[in-house]
């Protein structure tokens, strides 16, 4: 039975942490990589090169049946430079046998170390209980086998189709932080995201002293994002297309609003926008850029409720756009 493409993956990873680092010397030089980046580095360091390497390039690859190639060529170069290294065998047949071995062991002893980690992690939730001193909790060692943050989707050009927009990138850098991820991590996870041959990249790896503020800041302006009090000031001025259905302006004017509160809660920001006061105005927009005056009346009373949630709002367009139509139908 063909191998999941993500049991292969992990096999890979295990394959790295196990074989000498001159073998991932070489292999270093099978994906032509900057000197720079293994030369004089420590075993570890390379590894996480090769790792990271390895998920851009499967990122990148989307028919499930080329990546599973991709992975079984790194593979097979994999196995060809450890038998140049290992001792001459008196047979092929051998030779494979003893891959196989290998590789067998290395799925036992990943199996009994997440068992010992596991009992490790009983035990000390015992002994916290037990004598209130401090001690390694679930969470610390759940922390070490944990993956690497990754971002979900790839940052392009401003604008570019099936890309990351600013408010989604962000949305998910907040997750990453209130899941414990540090600012390292959640930083690298950021720049792994964007696409290797935009200068944006290459600008950000070489930064000094780069803080997620800073690097919010450099995202907003890459995105070309408007300010809170540009978004504030377009709020005033949105009307209804004249090809645009009551329900898509209502849409359009709550993402407009939620635009501006969003904004005005970035760091450095000048002028902060309070929420009732973006709400009253969101209400006034709303009713004045209406084009339908039968429509617009219908719901007037429930723009006069500022504390009125959004679901309530859409629910109400609807029954009143519906109502308004099956009249029309009638005459």
């Amino acid at each position: 039975m063909a191998m999941g493409l993500e049991e292969l993956q992990l096999q890979l990873e295990k394959v790295l942490c196990e074989v000498s680092e001159d073998i991932l010397v070489k292999l270093a030089v099978f994906f032509k990589l900057d000197e720079v980046k293994y030369q004089g580095k420590s075993k570890l360091s390379i590894t996480r090169v090769l790792r990271r390497e390895i998920e851009e390039q499967v990122a990148q690859i989307e028919d499930e049946n080329q990546c599973r190639v991709f992975l079984e060529e790194i593979r097979g170069q994999l196995i060809e430079i450890t038998d140049k290294e290992a001792p001459p065998k008196e047979t092929g047949n051998k030779e494979l046998e003893v891959l196989k071995q290998q590789l067998d062991n290395l799925e036992k002893d990943h199996q009994k170390q997440v068992e010992a980690l596991q009992s490790k992690m009983e035990e000390s939730e015992l002994k916290a209980t037990a004598t209130s001193v401090s001690k390694p909790t679930t969470n610390d060692l759940k922390s070490v086998l944990r993956r690497e943050f990754k971002i979900n989707g790839q940052i392009g050009e401003p604008g570019q189709k099936d890309k990351l927009t600013f408010v989604s990138l962000v949305r998910q850098i907040e997750s990453a932080s209130s899941k414990g991820y540090s600012k390292t991590e959640v930083i690298d996870g950021v720049i792994r995201a964007i696409i290797p041959s935009m200068q944006l990249r290459s600008y950000l790896e070489t930064v000094s002293d780069l803080t997620l503020p800073k690097l919010r800041a450099i995202l907003r302006s890459h995105f070309q994002e408007k300010s809170a009090t540009e978004l504030y000031q377009q709020l005033t001025t949105i009307v209804q297309s004249p090809e645009e259905s009551p329900q898509s302006f209502l849409i359009r004017t709550l993402d407009l609003c939620q635009k501006v509160l969003f904004a005005s809660k970035e760091a450095g920001v000048k002028i902060k926008y309070d929420e009732s006061l973006v709400q009253g105005l969101f209400l006034h927009s709303l009713e004045t850029g209406l084009h339908h005056e039968a429509v617009r009346t219908k719901l007037r009373p429930f723009l006069q409720q500022p504390d009125i949630t959004d679901e309530l709002l859409i629910e109400q367009m609807n029954i009143i756009v519906s109502t308004e139509t099956e009249r029309q139908k009638k005459f």
